[in-house]
C-alpha cells in the first residue's frame, strides 16, 4: 500500500465503505425475502395438515 498517496487512500476507502452499505442492503434484502418465503412455506404446510 505504500505505493498509494494519501488521497488514493481515502479514494479508495470511501469507494469500500460505499461497497460494503450496498452489500449490506442486498444482505438485509436477501434476508427479508428468506423471511417471507418461509413464513408463506409455513403457512401452506400448517394449512395442509389441518385439511
Amino acid at each position: 500500500m505504500s505505493e498509494y498517496s494519501t488521497s488514493d487512500l481515502r479514494s479508495q476507502l470511501k469507494i469500500v465503505r460505499h461497497n460494503m452499505a450496498n452489500s449490506k442492503e442486498m444482505y438485509d434484502s436477501f434476508v427479508e425475502q428468506e423471511r417471507l418465503l418461509q413464513d408463506e412455506l409455513n403457512k401452506r404446510i400448517a394449512k395442509a395438515k389441518n385439511k
